[in-house]
Protein backbone atom coordinates (compact mmCIF):
# COMPACT_ATOMS: atom_id res chain seq x y z
CA UNK A 1 0.00 0.00 0.00
CA UNK A 2 2.99 2.49 1.20
CA UNK A 3 4.92 1.50 -2.38
CA UNK A 4 1.61 2.58 -4.19
CA UNK A 5 1.28 5.36 -2.65
CA UNK A 6 4.95 6.74 -2.96
CA UNK A 7 4.94 5.90 -6.85
CA UNK A 8 1.75 7.37 -7.30
CA UNK A 9 3.76 10.82 -5.71
CA UNK A 10 6.80 10.19 -7.60
CA UNK A 11 4.51 10.18 -10.77
CA UNK A 12 3.12 13.26 -9.87
CA UNK A 13 6.32 15.19 -9.45
CA UNK A 14 7.68 13.35 -12.91
CA UNK A 15 4.43 14.45 -14.68
CA UNK A 16 4.90 18.17 -12.99
CA UNK A 17 8.80 18.57 -14.27
CA UNK A 18 7.65 16.96 -17.69
CA UNK A 19 5.10 19.65 -18.28
CA UNK A 20 7.45 21.96 -17.32
CA UNK A 21 9.97 20.69 -19.69
CA UNK A 22 7.25 20.90 -22.25
CA UNK A 23 5.94 24.13 -22.14
CA UNK A 24 9.58 25.50 -21.63
CA UNK A 25 11.06 23.64 -24.81
CA UNK A 26 7.29 24.39 -27.04
CA UNK A 27 7.67 28.21 -26.27
CA UNK A 28 11.43 28.50 -27.07
CA UNK A 29 11.05 26.48 -29.96
CA UNK A 30 8.03 28.60 -31.08
CA UNK A 31 10.07 32.19 -30.13
CA UNK A 32 12.66 30.63 -32.00
CA UNK A 33 11.47 30.14 -35.23
CA UNK A 34 8.66 33.30 -34.82
CA UNK A 35 5.66 30.64 -34.98
CA UNK A 36 2.29 31.72 -33.02
CA UNK A 37 2.14 29.96 -29.36
CA UNK A 38 -1.43 28.96 -30.72
CA UNK A 39 0.57 26.90 -33.46
CA UNK A 40 2.76 25.12 -30.93
CA UNK A 41 -0.07 24.13 -28.53
CA UNK A 42 -2.48 23.48 -30.93
CA UNK A 43 0.36 21.09 -32.62
CA UNK A 44 3.33 19.43 -30.55
CA UNK A 45 1.70 20.44 -27.03
CA UNK A 46 -1.36 19.00 -27.32
CA UNK A 47 -0.38 15.89 -29.33
CA UNK A 48 2.25 15.66 -26.59
CA UNK A 49 0.20 15.60 -23.47
CA UNK A 50 -2.72 13.49 -25.21
CA UNK A 51 -0.19 10.47 -25.53
CA UNK A 52 -1.36 8.94 -22.40
CA UNK A 53 -5.02 9.17 -23.24
CA UNK A 54 -3.84 7.30 -26.50
CA UNK A 55 -1.77 4.52 -24.64
CA UNK A 56 -5.08 4.11 -22.48
CA UNK A 57 -7.36 3.69 -25.01
CA UNK A 58 -5.15 1.69 -27.05
CA UNK A 59 -5.10 -0.88 -24.25
CA UNK A 60 -8.51 -0.09 -23.42
CA UNK A 61 -9.66 -1.40 -27.04
CA UNK A 62 -7.47 -4.18 -26.93
CA UNK A 63 -8.73 -5.80 -24.34
CA UNK A 64 -12.23 -5.72 -24.91
CA UNK A 65 -13.22 -2.46 -22.85
CA UNK A 66 -14.42 0.18 -25.32
CA UNK A 67 -16.22 2.80 -23.17
CA UNK A 68 -13.36 3.06 -20.91
CA UNK A 69 -11.75 3.92 -24.50
CA UNK A 70 -14.63 6.13 -25.11
CA UNK A 71 -15.10 7.86 -21.47
CA UNK A 72 -11.52 8.62 -20.98
CA UNK A 73 -11.53 10.45 -24.34
CA UNK A 74 -15.05 12.68 -23.56
CA UNK A 75 -13.88 12.73 -19.78
CA UNK A 76 -10.38 13.87 -20.97
CA UNK A 77 -11.98 16.80 -23.36
CA UNK A 78 -14.31 17.71 -20.67
CA UNK A 79 -11.41 17.98 -17.88
CA UNK A 80 -9.34 20.09 -20.63
CA UNK A 81 -11.88 22.55 -21.28
CA UNK A 82 -13.60 22.90 -18.00
CA UNK A 83 -11.29 22.34 -15.13
CA UNK A 84 -7.89 23.46 -16.83
CA UNK A 85 -9.16 26.19 -18.69
CA UNK A 86 -11.33 27.37 -15.91
CA UNK A 87 -8.44 27.10 -13.52
CA UNK A 88 -6.22 28.74 -15.54
CA UNK A 89 -8.48 31.66 -16.59
CA UNK A 90 -8.68 31.76 -12.51
CA UNK A 91 -5.15 32.47 -12.31
CA UNK A 92 -4.85 35.01 -15.64
CA UNK A 93 -7.87 36.17 -17.78
CA UNK A 94 -7.17 34.34 -21.08
CA UNK A 95 -7.93 36.53 -24.16
CA UNK A 96 -9.13 35.01 -27.52
CA UNK A 97 -7.62 36.29 -31.04
CA UNK A 98 -9.82 36.94 -33.59
CA UNK A 99 -8.87 33.52 -35.16
CA UNK A 100 -9.74 31.16 -32.44
CA UNK A 101 -12.57 32.84 -32.00
CA UNK A 102 -14.38 33.13 -35.26
CA UNK A 103 -12.22 29.76 -36.73
CA UNK A 104 -10.87 27.52 -33.79
CA UNK A 105 -13.81 27.74 -31.77
CA UNK A 106 -16.77 26.80 -34.66
CA UNK A 107 -14.46 24.11 -36.24
CA UNK A 108 -14.06 22.62 -32.64
CA UNK A 109 -18.03 22.79 -32.35
CA UNK A 110 -18.62 21.17 -35.76
CA UNK A 111 -15.97 17.91 -34.89
CA UNK A 112 -17.97 17.34 -31.76
CA UNK A 113 -21.24 17.30 -33.72
CA UNK A 114 -19.54 15.40 -36.33
CA UNK A 115 -18.18 12.77 -33.68
CA UNK A 116 -21.78 13.00 -31.90
CA UNK A 117 -23.63 12.14 -35.12
CA UNK A 118 -20.93 8.95 -35.87
CA UNK A 119 -21.33 7.63 -32.49
CA UNK A 120 -25.24 7.73 -32.56
CA UNK A 121 -25.74 6.06 -36.41
CA UNK A 122 -24.84 2.66 -35.39
CA UNK A 123 -23.58 2.65 -31.89
CA UNK A 124 -20.31 1.75 -32.44
CA UNK A 125 -17.41 3.90 -33.98
CA UNK A 126 -15.90 1.72 -36.99
CA UNK A 127 -12.84 1.31 -38.95
CA UNK A 128 -14.14 3.62 -41.90
CA UNK A 129 -15.50 6.55 -39.01
CA UNK A 130 -11.96 6.26 -37.21
CA UNK A 131 -10.04 6.82 -40.54
CA UNK A 132 -12.69 9.88 -40.95
CA UNK A 133 -11.82 11.02 -37.42
CA UNK A 134 -7.84 10.55 -38.66
CA UNK A 135 -8.56 12.43 -42.01
CA UNK A 136 -10.09 15.85 -39.97
CA UNK A 137 -7.16 15.70 -37.54
CA UNK A 138 -4.42 15.58 -40.25
CA UNK A 139 -6.82 18.57 -41.90
CA UNK A 140 -6.68 20.40 -38.55
CA UNK A 141 -2.83 20.00 -38.83
CA UNK A 142 -2.78 21.38 -41.96
CA UNK A 143 -4.91 23.97 -41.44
CA UNK A 144 -2.75 24.75 -38.28
CA UNK A 145 0.73 25.31 -40.24
CA UNK A 146 -1.13 27.22 -42.62
CA UNK A 147 -2.31 29.74 -40.34
CA UNK A 148 0.62 29.64 -39.00
CA UNK A 149 2.34 31.23 -41.63
CA UNK A 150 -0.60 33.72 -42.13
CA UNK A 151 -2.44 33.66 -38.87
CA UNK A 152 -0.61 36.80 -37.75
CA UNK A 153 -1.89 39.07 -41.01
CA UNK A 154 -5.33 37.32 -39.76
CA UNK A 155 -5.42 38.70 -36.39
CA UNK A 156 -3.84 41.62 -36.68
CA UNK A 157 -6.05 45.25 -37.19
CA UNK A 158 -5.62 47.76 -39.68
CA UNK A 159 -2.59 49.65 -39.60
CA UNK A 160 -1.27 47.42 -36.04
CA UNK A 161 2.09 46.22 -36.36
CA UNK A 162 2.70 42.84 -35.81
CA UNK A 163 4.90 42.11 -32.42
CA UNK A 164 8.40 40.43 -32.90
CA UNK A 165 9.03 37.46 -30.92
CA UNK A 166 12.01 38.39 -28.34
CA UNK A 167 15.22 36.57 -29.00
CA UNK A 168 15.55 33.33 -27.22
CA UNK A 169 18.81 32.25 -26.02
CA UNK A 170 19.98 28.88 -24.93
CA UNK A 171 20.27 26.16 -27.33
CA UNK A 172 17.53 24.62 -30.17
CA UNK A 173 18.57 21.09 -29.26
CA UNK A 174 17.69 21.58 -25.86
CA UNK A 175 14.34 22.99 -26.06
CA UNK A 176 13.81 19.26 -28.63
CA UNK A 177 15.11 17.32 -26.15
CA UNK A 178 12.60 18.77 -23.22
CA UNK A 179 9.69 18.19 -25.78
CA UNK A 180 11.04 14.71 -26.49
CA UNK A 181 11.57 14.03 -22.94
CA UNK A 182 7.99 15.19 -22.08
CA UNK A 183 6.41 13.66 -24.33
CA UNK A 184 7.93 10.09 -23.81
CA UNK A 185 7.71 10.25 -20.19
CA UNK A 186 4.00 9.80 -20.11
Amino acid sequence: MEISIFLILVGFVLLIKGADLLVDGACNVSKRFHIPEIIIGLTVVSIGTSMPELFVSITSAIEGYPDMAVGNVLGSNACNLLLILGLSALIRPIKFKKETRLIEIPVCLLVTTIFLSIANMNNDISRGDGISLIIMFILFIIYTIVMGKNGENFDREDGEEIEQNKEVSGSIVKDIIYIIIRNYST
